[in-house]
């Protein structure tokens, strides 16, 4: 293999009631694969069906889209170990991707290249639900 896949590594939190600045929502690798506006898109269509279990620990997941911006069938997968907690964490994790994907997130067809491969970090901790 001449390189690695070009993954978006992204952070999603659970959706706070108040709005945060999209830098702090979501941080993109490579500021040249999509907009700042892009990735803040993505993650809040991602937050609005991620529901964490009670003691979620944070987890990283890597899936790939098709053209219309939906899940490719058995390609979310679970960066490190799925151990205890981290399992139940990135089963969550995984739903709320597949959930909200059904109908294909919005996304520039044009920089499918750059949104195909996504890593996407669930950090629970970051959470502000006041």
């Amino acid at each position: 293999m001449s390189h690695a896949p070009d993954y978006l590594s992204m952070s999603a939190f659970a959706a706070p009631m108040t709005p945060r600045p999209a830098q702090h929502i979501l941080a993109a690798s490579n500021d040249n694969a999509m907009s700042s506006a892009e990735r803040s898109a993505l993650g809040q269509q991602i937050l609005a069906c991620w529901l964490p279990p009670q003691g979620a620990v944070p987890v990283t997941v890597a899936f790939s889209l098709d053209r219309s911006g939906r899940p490719v069938a058995g390609s979310v997968t679970l960066r490190g170990t799925g151990q205890g907690m981290a399992k139940a964490s990135y089963h969550a994790a995984k739903r709320a991707v597949l959930r909200c994907g059904r109908g294909g997130f919005d996304l520039p067809v044009e920089k499918y290249a750059k949104w195909r491969n996504i890593e996407l970090t669930f950090d629970p901790e970051r959470t502000n639900l006041r």
